[in-house]
């Protein structure tokens, strides 16, 4: 197997459907929601500016490692699509 046939199949694993970019979608909507307020709480209970900044920089760095690789749950329901139409076929609008 050569390595253009190789990078072609690994590109070909990294799409993600439609159910799955909603659910990516609302992922990082909560996460940086609920990170967000927990940093918010600590922060202002331990009176630390620093606090809060590292609890929301790893509640960011926790919403990247769940949502930017393209997991398997993100692939859970595949397109089929439908076949091409023959050159012979005039599709009229």
């Amino acid at each position: 197997m050569g390595l253009q046939e190789r990078l072609s199949n690994w590109i070909d694993t990294l799409d993600i459907d439609f159910a799955g970019q909603h659910l990516a979608d609302t992922l990082i909507t909560w996460l940086i929601i609920a990170s967000s307020a927990a940093a918010f709480v600590a922060g202002y209970a331990a009176q630390s500016f620093q606090l809060m900044v590292q609890i929301s920089g790893a509640g960011l760095a926790l919403t990247a490692l769940l949502v930017l690789p393209p997991w398997p749950f993100y692939r859970s329901h595949p397109l089929s699509w439908l076949p091409a139409l023959s050159p012979k076929v005039r599709v009229r609008c």
